[in-house]
């Protein structure tokens, strides 16, 4: 399937993390939100890119491989819309202005655009339930009809379209 996905990840403690040319960032405890797109087949359809994302062993490539791989952090959700549009970056602007979510580390996951990073920040405190209806929202907005899978550890199970 090619789409977009949002990843909603909790990091559980502040974490100081070395990633390639950006060098090191210091991401505070927090629940971030990260928008990618899956446009190809394979290991680069959404089912590919969410297999590799959800496992912590892995050969850092992408950006978002590095804090992923942190025991600290943890996938609690994924959203995401099959679409052959070219969507990544219009998503994640519509979900940094739904949640007033900020930009912890400059260029991540936005290599290959102009968004300032792909990583956001959310400000405030917000059930997984909160987080999920606000991205999903986010999607609709550009008209995406979108899905989600939640986490019940180890992996993400019980695909429930709305």
């Amino acid at each position: 399937m090619k789409g977009i996905y949002t990843l909603i990840i909790q990091l559980k403690a502040s974490v100081s993390i070395e990633i390639g040319t950006l060098e090191r960032i210091r991401l505070p405890k927090a629940t971030y939100l990260y928008t990618g797109s899956a446009r190809g087949s394979g290991a680069s359809s959404i089912e590919g890119r969410l297999t590799r994302h959800l496992r912590k062993t892995k050969r850092n490539f992408w950006h978002i491989d590095y804090p992923l791989k942190h025991e600290l952090s943890q996938i609690l959700a994924v959203v995401y819309s099959e679409t052959k549009r070219s969507m990544e970056c219009k998503v994640n602007q519509s979900v940094r202005r739904e949640f007033g979510a900020s930009s912890p580390a400059a260029h991540f996951g936005s290599s290959d655009c102009t968004c300032e990073t792909h990583l956001l920040k959310v400000a405030d405190e917000r059930t997984v339930e909160q987080l999920i209806k606000g991205v999903r929202l986010s999607y609709r907005r550009l008209r995406l009809d979108s899905n989600f899978l939640c986490h019940p550890h180890p992996g993400l199970r019980g695909r429930r379209p709305m």
